[in-house]
């Protein structure tokens, strides 16, 4: 059973996906393993089982981001010691992300959130500002018996993650660890979009 399990919804960006899993495998070090879950009627299905990466996707019935993320780490594949949410659009650029967001929360009691620097999150002035990329130890998903609220479907459930467990000191950030999210809703907070206002954008943010 792998240490880290990293966690990746898509929809409709088979090409945005296959960037992200060669960086993911150019630069982790650890014992992390990929899972990707992508609605079995995406628009751009055909276009996903031609990828060459099958080994990494999953195909099922829709469901929104954190339903995946909830389903994997507590359904599919309970009981890993790391679990880590990311996005079709984020690009791995630190060698040893893995095995150094680890450390972090090892070295905070091994209960815990590991934050990277997605160059989006920056915008926050404060500690409590969003973990990009995160990493979240096992027996908090464990104790609680979900990652994300499962009330909520995809936007803010950042927001409401935060909130929970910053009280308790819980959240850490290493924004030497570079995961960098290249999406378009950057240009909303004044830094110009990195990336064109496609399909996935409009039905997340519009």
């Amino acid at each position: 059973m792998e240490q880290v399990l990293t966690c990746c919804p898509s929809r409709i960006r088979p090409e945005r996906l296959s960037i992200m899993i060669d960086s993911f495998h150019r630069t982790k070090k650890g014992d992390t393993r990929l899972v990707v879950y992508v609605d079995e009627a995406d628009p751009r299905i055909e276009e996903y089982k031609k990828l060459n990466h099958q080994q990494y996707i999953e195909y099922g019935p829709f469901r929104f981001q954190a339903g995946v993320v909830n389903y994997f780490s507590t359904e599919k594949y309970p009981g890993r010691e790391f679990y880590q949410e990311i996005h079709d659009d984020h690009v791995f650029i630190t060698d040893g992300w893995d095995v150094e967001m680890m450390r972090t929360i090892n070295d905070h009691g091994c209960w815990g959130v590991c934050g990277a620097n997605d160059t989006i999150n920056l915008y926050f002035a404060d500690p409590a500002r969003n973990p990009g990329a995160a990493m979240i130890s096992g027996n908090i998903i464990q104790t609680l018996g979900y990652w994300f609220l499962p009330c909520l479907r995809a936007f803010r459930i950042d927001e409401a993650f935060r909130e929970l467990l910053n009280p308790f000191g819980l959240i850490h950030h290493r924004q030497d660890i570079v995961i960098d999210h290249v999406c378009w809703h950057d240009g909303r907070r004044g830094f110009g979009a990195r990336a064109p206002l496609d399909e996935t954008s409009k039905w997340q943010y519009l």
